[in-house]
Parts: structure tokens; C-alpha cells; sequence
């Protein structure tokens, strides 16, 4: 049986005030939704719904959360955990002066969207490993397992040369507390920009 043509259900364009004008061409959206809470990402703003996407109230990712290492810019990425009731909002930041950046994993739980409050985790390059001092992370990607949330990174040196991708393997239950966090990554300089598969079940 052929498909049937995909039909909008609704269709909501984000105004101005949505993003704060914090828009480019270089859109990169990514949303993540519970149940009428909705929460979405472009490379430079944050923007939330509480009423199934009716309004918007835009959230800035440069204030939201303390800043780190440069300040933020620009990748951002979020996604929902049905299984535990968490919202991940994965933010990039600028190297700082010894040429290193973060990025943030920002975690809420259940259907809070209605405040700013967040917990988070900080990742830089030479806290995962110290042979990376002086490296940066670019181009994000995130995804969801059963057990656990998954990110991929580029990594560059001093020279915005490339010089590896990188995958981090975080426990959600871990996550969901807000405990130390113990993880697990594997780095390859054969291959960059790594996506990972949206939809995975016990296998990555």
C-alpha cells in the first residue's frame, strides 16, 4: 500500500518575540516535548510553550543559566526521556582563555517549564580526559536509548584544526537524580561529525 500524503496537522510559525530575534540562517532546530510543555532550540534562542504550542515565551540561553568558559554560543539540542520524565537541554560555549569550552547537559524533571529551574552537568575537554587540554568541542549531536542519553562531539585544537569525534554514554538514572555522575566515552580519528540513531532501544 502506498503512503498516504503527510497532512499538517497544525502549522504555528514563532514570532519575534518567540525567539528575541535571535534567529539566523543557520536554523538547526530542535524540540522536545511533554505532554502540553513543549521546549525548542535554534543556534542562538530558546523558546517554551505551556499550551501545546499556542504561545510561545522565549528563553535566553545566554542568561537562563550561569555562564561558563567564553559565555554561551551557539549549538544547542534538547530532547525529552518519556521513560523517567526528564527534559535534557544540551547548550555549547565559547572556548575561554586557555582555549578550552564546555557544554552544559541542563535537566529538568516532570512538567516544570512554567519556571527557569534547571540542574546541570559541565563537560570540558580536559575534565574528560587530560590529554585534551587546550581542545574544543563543536557540532552536537544527542539521542535517546532506553538506558541511557548519548552525545557526539567534533574536537579541534588551538588551530580550529579537526582532531577527533567523540561519543559519551550517560546513565539516565544517574540523570534523573542529579548524582555523580560516572559515564563512558570512545573517540575516533578515522571519522568526524557522528550522528547518532533517534528511536534506539537497548542498542546504540
Amino acid at each position: 500500500m502506498p503512503p498516504e500524503d503527510f497532512v499538517f496537522f497544525r502549522n504555528i510559525g514563532l514570532n519575534d518575540q518567540a525567539t528575541s530575534l535571535q534567529t539566523s540562517q543557520v536554523g538547526e532546530p530542535s524540540l522536545a516535548n511533554n505532554g502540553r510543555q513543549i521546549y525548542m532550540t535554534g543556534n542562538w534562542y530558546a523558546t517554551k510553550s505551556l499550551d501545546n504550542g499556542s504561545s510561545w515565551q522565549y528563553v535566553s540561553p545566554f542568561t537562563t543559566l550561569p555562564s561558563a568558559a567564553g559565555g554561551f554560543c551557539c549549538d544547542q539540542l534538547t530532547h525529552y526521556d518519556r521513560s523517567r520524565d526528564l527534559l535534557f537541554w544540551l547548550l555549547q560555549y565559547i572556548r575561554g582563555s586557555n582555549n578550552e569550552n564546555i557544554f552544559r547537559i541542563a535537566i529538568k524533571n516532570g512538567a516544570t517549564l512554567q519556571n527557569n529551574s534547571w540542574y546541570w552537568y559541565n563537560f570540558s575537554p580536559s575534565g574528560v580526559t587530560s590529554s585534551w587540554a587546550g581542545l574544543w568541542f563543536d557540532y552536537p549531536d544527542m539521542a535517546l536509548s532506553n538506558n541511557y542519553l548519548w552525545v557526539t562531539f567534533n574536537v579541534f585544537n588551538s588551530s580550529n584544526l579537526w582532531q577527533r569525534a567523540v561519543v559519551f554514554k550517560f546513565p539516565l538514572d544517574t540523570l534523573a537524580t542529579g548524582g555523580s555522575l560516572n559515564y563512558s566515552y570512545w573517540s575516533t580519528t578515522n571519522n568526524g561529525s557522528l550522528r547518532l540513531t533517534q528511536g534506539a532501544g537497548d542498542t546504540m
